[in-house]
């Protein structure tokens, strides 16, 4: 009898560890109530664990997007990249690869002026502004370079304009004439170089 009782335990056990698992489904549904009522930072959070704890799920790209969104969504910039980051680094994403890479260039448009702000603030310890004046090239490096792949990749895309407006004012507000003509019209030491230029 207790032979018995112990191959029946056996079985149920078989039969839970073989029952589809409802955990994503259930987080997904709840990250997405706290979306509907308007719990904006109780649904980012939601997603972005959601996607921590799965990332290699069949949804994983979902869950990503959804995260990313959320993050951008409350203005939290540096999950914003940290997101953005990992889903243009997988070449196998693609389904929200134009929105992602479009948001994530200009958050790190966004780093830049920051940065740029502290750097030339006057109460700025001097000794702190070299650092705050890497991380604006480097943030503006990055902004540079998505937008750059975002042309190459998707130059009939609808955002293109945008991307062009963006690259074109922060040439301008940066005074990099030079670079300016260099990126639009190929133009070099005033001469025009046929593979440069998007014009």
């Amino acid at each position: 009898e207790m032979a018995v009782k112990i191959n029946v335990a056996k079985g149920h056990l078989a039969s839970v560890k073989a029952m589809k698992s409802y955990t994503t489904t259930l987080r997904w549904r709840k990250a997405e109530n706290f979306q509907d009522v308007k719990r904006d930072w109780e649904a980012f959070w939601a997603f972005y664990w959601l996607y921590k704890d799965y990332p290699k799920h069949e949804k994983g790209e979902y869950y990503l997007y959804a995260a990313f969104a959320s993050a951008n969504k409350v203005k939290h910039r540096p999950r914003v990249i940290e997101l953005g980051m990992e889903y243009v680094d997988n070449k196998a994403w693609t389904e929200f690869r134009p929105d992602v890479t479009y948001i994530l260039a200009n958050a790190f448009r966004e780093e830049a002026v920051k940065f740029d702000k502290v750097a030339k603030n006057p109460e700025t310890h001097r000794t702190e502004r070299a650092k705050y004046e890497k991380q604006r090239e480097q943030s503006y490096g990055q902004f540079f370079y998505l937008c750059d792949a975002f042309m190459t990749d998707l130059p009939k895309h609808e955002y293109t304009k945008n991307i062009v407006n963006m690259m074109g004012s922060t040439y301008l507000s940066r005074q990099k004439y030079d670079d300016l003509l260099i990126k639009f019209a190929g133009i070099e030491f005033g001469r025009k170089d046929v593979s440069k230029g998007y014009l």
